[in-house]
């Protein structure tokens, strides 16, 4: 994403994209940009201003409504001027008078990056898989923005156009049943109702999962209150701010207790860190091992 050491040119949209505005605006000409789409779009008129905190521009756009949430858009180059370079197509929503980018598990905002001259794709209208989440959560009248990064080719400064959409035929969650979603973002759980656990617990099949703020399941690492969880995302360890051992009673443990505890910690962590997995969630001392594969092997069987 070409952002640094670039000057950003914000220009004037017209039609249904609406204005961009800045405070700082330069120009060789008046780049503007066409685009095509594959389904009717509806112009509502209903205009929003909403702030790029990212790169520190405002957008006034009206609303467009779109019934497919597969509907896709591509440049129509015979109407755009100026551009002929798309250095991105970026993605996310509105909170208010923000405009909020969609990230992947990984911290990375999603995004389509086009080949270097290249206008001739097709790029989704919709981050499909953040408005499905929406739409399971109940969520039916959030207002998604699409922004296209252009070139200019007299001063490669880029140029940013902001397009909105709401998804409308569809805005109802479809009837779900509960259990494990996987999509290329990670798993996550879908309750009954469609909503799906945040930032918290949740006990599926007898095993403990740890939910994040974007709703998908933690792996391989430790949580915020202190608990390790495997591969398959289930808790394998107490948290650190607990007693490590809960089988004696009176919670005095014997030095052998805490050698045999220390060395479990120490053969988990040294699992983990080479793909390991849990296969018996059991914290005893004295039963902990790995195996040639790097897997951590709890209760000397799988």
């Amino acid at each position: 994403m070409k952002k640094k050491g670039v000057l950003k040119k914000v220009t004037a949209l017209t039609m249904a994209l609406g204005i961009c505005l800045s405070s700082s605006i330069i120009s060789y000409a008046n780049p503007s940009i066409a685009i095509d789409y594959s389904v009717a779009v509806t112009n509502t008129g209903e205009s929003r201003t909403y702030m790029d905190s990212l790169i520190g521009i405002t957008y006034q756009t009206t609303i467009n409504e779109v019934s497919d949430i597969n509907a896709t858009f591509k440049i129509n180059k015979a109407g755009t001027s100026q551009i002929n370079v798309l250095s991105e197509i970026e993605y996310g929503y509105l909170d208010g008078d923000t405009f909020v980018r969609t990230y992947t598990n990984d911290g990375i905002y999603k995004s389509n990056q086009s080949n270097e001259g290249n206008m001739d794709n097709s790029y989704p209208i919709f981050d499909v898989e953040q408005v499905q989440k929406d739409l399971q959560a109940g969520i039916t009248d959030r207002v998604y923005v699409v922004v296209v990064d252009g070139l200019n080719p007299y001063d490669w400064t880029d140029n940013f156009f902001a397009y909105t959409f709401r998804l409308t035929g569809s805005n109802s969650p479809a009837q779900q049943t509960e259990g494990w979603v996987q999509n290329s973002t990670g798993w996550w759980w879908r309750n009954a109702d469609g909503s799906y656990p945040m930032n918290t617990w949740k006990e599926i099949d007898g095993k403990q999962y740890y939910f994040g703020s974007d709703g998908y399941m933690l792996s391989n690492t430790y949580t915020q209150d202190g608990y390790f969880v495997g591969l398959d995302g289930a808790r394998i360890q107490q948290s650190v701010n607990e007693p490590v051992n809960n089988n004696n009673t009176d919670d005095t443990l014997t030095p052998e207790q805490i050698a045999a505890d220390e060395e479990f910690q120490r053969q988990l962590e040294e699992a983990s860190k080479n793909g390991g997995k849990s296969y018996d969630v059991t914290i005893y001392p004295g039963e902990a091992g790995y195996d040639n594969t790097g897997e951590i092997n709890i209760g000397g069987g799988y």
